[in-house]
């Protein structure tokens, strides 16, 4: 029921695009029908609430979906084609075989590019990814700590 697109067909878009389809999806609606709840969860949103709704609800619905959506990236282990090779279990990475020196937050860092080849990450997206709601940050705490590093350099 939105004036351009259907938020069906959103959702869809959503799914079927690689960058995007991480992203967590709650359809805010007042079409209450069951086939549309069923429509709408079978198309990949994670969550379906109907107006009238309480905001608290829709507060508790919110935080619940992105604790699910949070990526459990430090158990995977990346190999990425051009020679780099981010640790599972460990906060090491390799590049062409040479052991990285890096920062836990240049890890973490490295760790969500890598999961997602291709795609761009905001810096607020960063911010969310590295701290989430646990500390206020601000959008420079993601910045390089040295003036002379240049990109290309294996480490620091």
């Amino acid at each position: 029921m939105l004036p351009d697109l259907d938020g069906f067909e959103i959702c869809r878009w959503i799914r079927s695009d690689s960058c995007l389809s991480p992203l967590p999806v709650i359809i805010l609606t007042a079409r209450s029908e069951e086939a549309d709840r069923i429509l709408g969860l079978e198309l990949g949103a994670d969550d379906y609430i109907v107006k009238p709704f309480s905001p608290r609800e829709l507060a508790v619905r919110v935080k619940a979906v992105l604790r699910r959506a949070t990526p459990e990236l430090a158990r995977v282990r990346i190999d990425a084609d051009d020679g780099l090779v981010i640790g599972g279990n460990t906060l090491e990475a390799f590049a062409d075989g040479q052991r990285l020196e890096l920062t836990q937050v240049e890890f973490q860092i490295l760790q969500l590019l890598a999961s997602r080849p291709g795609c761009a990450f905001s810096r607020m997206r960063i911010l969310d990814y590295l701290w989430g709601n646990e500390k206020p940050v601000t959008d420079r705490s993601v910045a390089l700590a040295r003036q002379d590093w240049r990109p290309g350099q294996a480490s620091r």
